[in-house]
């Protein structure tokens, strides 16, 4: 989904939420990045702090790796895979890191790290938890009331720069980044994950993993999987339209001290009617995973929200939790208080979809 800009600064204007300009420009002489142009020059060109770190185009990786190299990170539209390979075989002395399954499989703190790139286990059927969420309907909420009550806390590891990375990374196997999270953040136990519908439908639309694969794929694992939706579409739909030009998937992913200063714009209506096109699509798929051979549980946001306390009942015996003794309630409108304009926007929509819709009548009439 665009923000009305290109690709490339959709994509590097969400990898802000993992800070990855920051942190790369933190790295050494003795890191190699292997990147395609539009992003080593985006490092070069951002901020005030000059990139200390070596770099190379996909082409030239081979004569960049010297003798003081210890470290690369491949991150490549094209044959990443294939130049990790080749990496890791002529220079085994350094780490070599992948951009894709290894720097962008960040935890809940949201900082990218330099993990080994490991080869898969083939351990993809153990037990995982899931919530499973249309686009911006706030299931971080649900998670960060869980997480306030001592339950397990649901990560977005397929996270949103995904969305636009897939449309222009060859080759993606889905299967090969989950067994990577299974790796670094099972713990032996089930991975609990939060996924939602704008990451899938662009692993479904770029990827060889289609909707009937990932249907089976729950049934297979007998994974517990939670249904988030919200009542109020238009509200939702400002949401994600608001959102995607913030570097924040959410109130509720953001820093209690970062503002989002996005405000409703004209243009904003077609690419709300476009995402409340998708949301009608996106609802007939979770009523498959509803009714699919799982065990699921369904949450409005609106019903969550006015009664926290018997949700997080049904869902700790749903996941086998303690029920929490001393329940925490979290107040709503505090995950909003640094980013006001985005409570409003639905209203201004309404009102702009009634104008236009009125003004189509009387013309037609």
């Amino acid at each position: 989904m665009s923000n009305g800009d290109n690709w490339e600064d959709t994509l590097l204007l969400h990898l802000g939420h993992w800070s990855w300009r920051y942190v790369l420009h933190r790295y050494d002489d003795s890191h190699l990045i292997v990147a395609d142009t539009f992003f080593l020059r985006h490092l070069r060109s951002a901020g005030n702090s000059q990139l200390h770190c070596r770099t190379a185009l996909p082409q030239d990786y081979r004569g960049a790796v010297t003798d003081e190299i210890k470290k690369v990170l491949v991150f490549c539209q094209r044959d990443e895979l294939q130049i990790i390979r080749e990496l890791r075989a002529e220079h085994p002395q350094v780490q070599v890191i992948s951009g894709t399954y290894g720097y962008a499989l960040v935890g809940r703190d949201r900082y990218p790290r330099l993990k080994p790139f490991l080869p898969p286990t083939g351990k993809l059927w153990q037990p995982v938890n899931i919530i499973l969420s249309s686009a911006s309907a706030e299931a971080e909420f649900v998670a960060k009331v869980m997480d306030e009550n001592g339950m397990p806390y649901f990560h977005e590891y397929f996270g949103r720069p995904f969305i636009t990375w897939l449309q222009h990374h060859e080759g993606f196997q889905v299967s090969r980044f989950y067994d990577a999270a299974l790796q670094h953040f099972s713990k032996g136990g089930p991975l609990n994950l939060l996924l939602q519908m704008d990451v899938l439908n662009s692993i479904f639309e770029n990827t060889p993993f289609k909707p009937g694969h990932f249907i089976r794929f729950l049934e297979k694992v007998q994974a517990k999987v939670v249904v988030v939706t919200a009542r109020d579409e238009m509200m939702q739909v400002c949401r994600g339209q608001l959102f995607n030009r913030s570097i924040e998937r959410s109130a509720w992913t953001k820093s209690s001290k970062r503002k989002i200063t996005a405000h409703y714009k004209d243009g904003d209506l077609l690419g709300c009617m476009i995402r409340q096109g998708q949301l009608a699509k996106d609802t007939e798929f979770l009523s498959q995973a509803v009714t699919a051979d799982t065990d699921t549980l369904s949450i409005c946001l609106e019903d969550f929200r006015d009664d926290q306390q018997a949700y997080i009942t049904r869902l700790a015996e749903f996941f086998g939790e303690a029920v929490p003794e001393n329940f925490k309630s979290v107040d709503y409108l505090s995950g909003y208080t640094n980013a006001k304009k985005v409570l409003p926007a639905a209203t201004e929509f309404k009102r702009e979809l009634h104008d236009r819709l009125g003004l189509q009548a009387a013309l037609l009439n």
